[in-house]
């Protein structure tokens, strides 16, 4: 009989050769490519309530900002709501253009004027190979004369046909930004038709966003922040990865509370967190037979251990320099 496959239950995205999850996840519910941490609910959950009040994005235009911590989930919350909106906007009969740029930007050096400027270009030639979802004679993918997002995107807009909508993932606003310009550039750009998401690393700006900037030419938005872990939340992390009925793989088991105790220690994201239990796991794999830690379960020590070990490893070259 074969032995169950030794696996590493904490992979992600971009780590071990993991391809990152497409645009639109096509799992039915539940799914557990998104966990109930943070407030990862609530602002799933407020999304989908200003999404309805719109009552369709023919008359009004959404612009999503996520601002949070790095690596708090800010990703992840975008997929599914740019999932859920996909398939709500289809049972209405709408036809959707999702287009993921948030690629643009990762370049060292890019400007704010650079990013904004390509991703209203890229979108426009996006839409334009798409004869059949807009008027040419109102939107010219070869006119690329200099012109700023918002230019470019009300002749998107305008050039639409009546049940389209363009779904835009902008590229992440690089940190520091503390003062939401470059997201107010996609505010300004935000017309009827477009649904645009863009993750930002400012939090508490929700009030700052509503009362500054208002309701301009009928766009209006959906402001949503994540943070760190909560208590609680390491658990559910780690039952959802490590405590699957039925799994057909061997990996050591983990103290239930041993994350939150480790949360308990200062502030972590979800992404931290899933990174270093990556490493963490990898590192048992990498072990001569048996691999695993004294027990077969890892506990509080054993995280602290590790994490210590991490920083002291990460850290030599700063005091030797």
């Amino acid at each position: 009989m074969t032995a169950p496959a030794r696996v590493n239950p904490f992979r992600y995205p971009g780590a071990g050769g993991v391809p990152a999850p497409p645009l639109e996840c096509e799992h039915p519910p539940p799914c557990d490519c998104h966990l109930s941490i943070d407030t990862a609910e609530a602002n799933f959950a407020e999304f989908q309530e200003r999404f309805a009040e719109l009552g369709g994005l023919q008359r009004h235009g959404l612009l999503v900002p996520v601002g949070g911590p790095t690596k708090c989930g800010k990703t992840s919350l975008i997929n599914r709501c740019v999932t859920w909106a996909h398939r709500t906007l289809r049972r209405q009969s709408i036809r959707v253009l999702a287009c993921d740029l948030s690629d643009i930007g990762r370049s060292p050096g890019m400007t704010m004027d650079d990013r904004t400027t390509r991703t209203g270009l890229r979108l426009t030639t996006l839409v334009s190979r798409n004869q059949q979802i807009h008027d040419p004679a109102v939107l010219r993918a070869d006119d690329d004369k200099p012109a700023d997002l918002a230019e470019r995107l009300v002749r998107l807009s305008e050039s639409l046909a009546e049940n389209v909508v363009v779904i835009l993932v902008a590229p992440p606003v690089p940190a520091p930004a503390i003062d939401l310009v470059e997201v107010q550039r996609y505010w300004a750009a935000t017309y009827p038709k477009l649904l645009i998401f863009v993750e930002h690393s400012n939090v508490d700006c929700k009030e700052k966003i509503r009362n500054e900037w208002g309701h301009a030419r009928g766009a209006r938005s959906a402001c949503l922040e994540m943070g760190f872990l909560r208590p609680g939340d390491g658990a559910t992390f780690t039952r959802a990865r490590i405590h699957v009925p039925g799994r057909k793989a061997t990996f050591p088991d983990m103290e239930v509370d041993a994350l939150d105790k480790i949360i308990g220690d200062g502030a972590m994201s979800i992404g931290f967190a899933q990174a270093m239990l990556f490493d963490l796991y990898e590192s048992y794999l990498r072990r001569p037979h048996p691999p695993w830690p004294s027990g077969d379960t890892v506990t509080v020590d054993d995280l602290r251990a590790f994490f210590l070990e991490r920083f002291l490893r990460d850290h030599a070259g700063d005091r030797a320099g």
